[in-house]
């Protein structure tokens, strides 16, 4: 049986050094995932919009919310650019009536098929790129 040795000093610093490390690469790794997949997101969901490269196409959008704690992005459509005034004189967000549709209108939607098909693969992406992160030295 191998005689194991103990760890030098210099070898338990680098050793300790690398643990510590673990965790900042696997963040920037998530971190860059994230990004990726809300850019992804907000492409696709241009290209599914019924709009044609117009306020709404403008109106979709990826927003860093993260914090020390939590790293997240919101997609996000609709706000100013497609809020308009009603017949009545309330505002609407003319993104949902795409989206969802309305009395006069069939559904359009562009935004949920994306965000789930997008939420069912990030799991398993996110999994492999913590594991790779991880055993990344």
């Amino acid at each position: 049986m191998a005689k194991v040795r103990p760890l030098t000093p210099a070898a338990r610093a680098q050793l300790k050094k690398d643990f510590e490390a673990i965790p900042e690469r696997m963040r920037h790794a998530a971190k860059k995932l994230i990004d990726e997949t809300a850019a992804r997101i907000v492409d696709q969901m241009k290209l599914g919009s019924p709009d044609g490269e117009g306020a709404l196409d403008a109106s979709i959008r990826a927003e860093d919310i993260s914090t020390e704690s939590w790293l997240r992005v919101r997609v996000s459509a609709g706000g100013p650019l497609t809020t308009r005034q009603t017949a009545s004189g309330r505002p609407y967000d003319y993104a949902r009536a795409i989206e969802y549709g309305t009395s006069d209108t069939p559904p359009q939607p562009f935004f949920r098929p994306v965000r789930d098909r997008e939420r069912k693969k990030f799991n398993a992406r996110l999994r492999n790129t913590l594991k790779k992160a991880a055993q990344d030295s």
